[in-house]
């Protein structure tokens, strides 16, 4: 909830930065922010299953050339939450005049890997519906927190499998806060965790399953430039993931930059640190 209302405080002041110098009242802000930006929620994106899989768009009222397009993809560890509970995450992208996409996927319990192919099913329908909200929804940037992150670093380095027709969108950069990029080091050994037990559960060979979907084995020479956020105290994705994921990228010659937060835990940052990964993320991928 802490997060939330930063992000809120950080959005409106983003906002109210942009107002005459005598505009003092948050009221005002608040109005002003609901006249420029429009919410257009619950666009059914896919249909597997018998379930509509669905995203909400949040898009800055402009006329003018196309908006640049940012993805975001909620965490839960792959088995729970939806991204209803994500849509603060958003505001500091839409402040900066992109539209944004949230997007909902499959979760739950022996559900891997299913949300791999959501997200990928959701950035081809993307692509082919951006400009129906007056987006570029040739290139995207995609961002994620915890499992999140982990799809959406999927989105730039794994393989889409063809289970929904068209083409993808170019991924211009990856924004991974703490991510998991190595499943299998997550599903058994000194660093397992429960949801990873859980998304893999019932699975013929969980761990060839795991491997297959872990960022850090894909690394490869054209992946888009991914930027890291991970605090070095985090008990649920271990912080080392995103120190080897940084080395390899580096090794392969893609650009990337980890930023780490001392002290930090799984997204349990102080305020000035949360500003100081904002800043480090609009300057990496180039957004005044």
């Amino acid at each position: 909830m802490r997060l939330c209302v930063f992000l809120l405080c950080l959005f409106l002041t983003t906002c109210a930065a942009a107002e005459p110098a005598d505009s003092h009242d948050p009221l005002a802000a608040v109005i002003e922010v609901s006249r420029k930006y429009q919410v257009l929620p619950n666009n059914t994106y896919r249909v597997v299953q018998g379930r509509e899989l669905k995203l909400d768009v949040f898009r800055p009222r402009k006329d003018g050339p196309l908006l640049p397009v940012m993805v975001y993809i909620h965490g839960g560890g792959w088995v729970s939450h939806d991204k209803e509970r994500a849509t603060l995450h958003t505001l500091p992208f839409l402040a900066r005049d992109h539209v944004v996409f949230n997007i909902d996927y499959r979760v739950g319990k022996g559900t891997a890997p299913a949300g791999v192919e959501d997200c990928f099913c959701a950035l081809k329908w993307i692509r082919a519906h951006a400009a129906e909200f007056r987006a570029d929804g040739s290139s995207v940037v995609v961002m994620g927190h915890s499992a999140g992150g982990h799809l959406a670093l999927m989105m730039g380095v794994g393989k889409d499998n063809g289970a929904c027709p068209g083409p993808l969108p170019v991924v211009r950069a990856v924004v991974n806060w703490f991510g998991i990029s190595d499943v299998r080091d997550v599903y058994e050994g000194a660093n397992s965790q429960q949801y990873a037990r859980e998304w893999l559960e019932g699975k013929l060979d969980p761990r060839a399953l795991a491997d297959s979907v872990s960022p850090i084995r894909l690394v490869r020479a054209d992946n888009p430039p991914i930027i890291s956020i991970h605090g070095d105290h985090d008990p649920a994705v271990p912080y080392p993931q995103s120190v080897r994921l940084h080395e390899a990228l580096s090794k392969a010659h893609v650009k990337n930059q980890l930023i780490t937060i001392k002290g930090g835990t799984h997204g349990g940052f102080p305020e000035p640190e949360y500003l100081r990964a904002y800043r480090a993320v609009f300057a990496f991928i180039g957004i005044p």
